[in-house]
């Protein structure tokens, strides 16, 4: 019997994934740690980690025609994951804030324009080597949630081994670029076309402002229903890290059946049910101050994060030309971005004035407003008559 071999370029492609993801678990999750754990006050914390992500989005549009433009789009994400691995390398050889503002300023460029070029290198493979999107990218959110429940132990070793451990795991990263088929860029050759093209398509630029709400509340919650779970209702860090850790494997059965949840249901339903959601998660945890009843919530909301990136990713692939897909993943994240880092400033500046609970009750009421801004364009293009997934019954 003829042994089934994995399709092309889908192994490489778990490594990228795996190594990235991986790596980001490390960081995200604790480099305000180790920035407490070397003397840095709270407010400096909140500047050193909000304000590179913001001056970075300036830097993000010209990587991503750059990736476009390029004869290989591998090249580019080869030298943007090394560059920001090194950034990593140094970054505790000083704790004098001009030397980590700027090294996190740097490193904010590169590592937040990985994810763009990665997906729109597997977007272009995916079809002609039969696999999909959610094929690869569970790869990135199983290594990454395991990956969760290991650092902790790490750091309550050595803070600082969460350096190394990144250096490692982003040359897994890289390896498995260079192992990649090819995807080049589809401006290495004839005329060179901007990202202004891409703010003239009327169905991309009429889902920034649902897409800017849901993550300005996921970039809220992020930060501070932690601090609502364990200070605010006495639960424990182990509770808590029970609960991320079903938000992200609840990611992995959405991710299997991606494809056909997009082609069954098309970006705009998805993101609608996602965020009525999020909408009920906001207005439930505004409400209920019972933890059993919290996690229960968390449960049955978990995976809503991938519930909206999946589809929204994949609209934005399709919607726009092929000289443009890495710019078209790349403005996607800039919203994103832009919306979870209003999201952490904002957040933490109503903490001062109300309960966490008073401001997920808003928190809920914003994001009513972008499901009635998400149904009024379903009901025009469906008027309009628009072809494509997102009209499909």
């Amino acid at each position: 019997m003829r042994k089934r071999s994995l399709p092309k370029g889908l192994a490489p492609l778990w490594g990228v994934y795996g190594g990235y993801f991986m790596g980001n678990s490390v960081y995200s999750g604790y480099i305000a740690v180790y920035l407490r754990y070397i003397g840095i006050d709270s407010d400096i914390i909140g500047l050193l980690t909000g304000l590179p992500v913001l001056a970075s989005m300036f830097f993000q549009p010209y990587i991503g025609l750059l990736a476009d433009r390029a004869k290989s789009k591998n090249v580019v994400l080869l030298v943007i994951t090394l560059l920001s691995t090194l950034c990593m390398a140094v970054f505790s050889l000083s704790n004098a804030i001009w030397y980590l503002t700027i090294l996190m300023f740097l490193f904010n460029i590169f590592q937040n324009s990985i994810v763009p070029i990665m997906d729109s290198m597997t977007f272009e493979l995916a079809p002609k080597n039969g696999f999909t999107y959610g094929s690869v990218r569970i790869a990135g959110s199983i290594l990454g949630s395991l990956m969760l429940l290991v650092i902790g132990r790490i750091m309550d070793w050595k803070t600082t081994a969460i350096f190394p451990l990144f250096v490692i795991l982003n040359i897994i990263c890289m390896v498995a670029t260079m192992a990649t088929p090819r995807v080049e860029g589809h401006q290495a050759k004839g005329s060179k076309i901007t990202m202004g093209a891409l703010l003239k398509n009327r169905r991309l630029t009429r889902l920034i402002f649902p897409i800017f709400v849901f993550f300005t509340i996921y970039g809220f919650s992020s930060s501070f229903f932690g601090i609502m779970f364990t200070q605010d209702l006495g639960n424990s860090t182990g509770q808590l890290g029970l609960a991320t850790f079903l938000n992200i494997i609840a990611e992995i059965p959405i991710l299997i059946f991606s494809k056909r949840l997009y082609e069954r249901f098309g970006a705009h339903k998805i993101f609608f049910f996602g965020l009525t959601l999020t909408c009920l998660r906001c207005l439930m945890l505004g409400l209920v101050s019972n933890s059993l009843v919290i996690l229960l919530i968390q449960l049955c909301t978990s995976g809503n994060y991938i519930l909206i990136y999946m589809p929204v990713a994949t609209f934005f692939n399709d919607e726009s030309p092929m000289e443009l897909k890495a710019s078209a993943q790349m403005l996607m994240v800039l919203v994103l971005n832009l919306g979870r880092t209003f999201g952490c400033i904002a957040g933490g500046y109503l903490n001062g004035l109300m309960p966490l609970a008073t401001i997920f009750l808003m928190g809920s009421a914003l994001v009513f407003s972008a499901l009635l801004w998400l149904l009024r364009v379903m009901m025009k293009e469906r008027r309009e008559g628009v072809p494509g997934p997102s009209l499909r019954a």
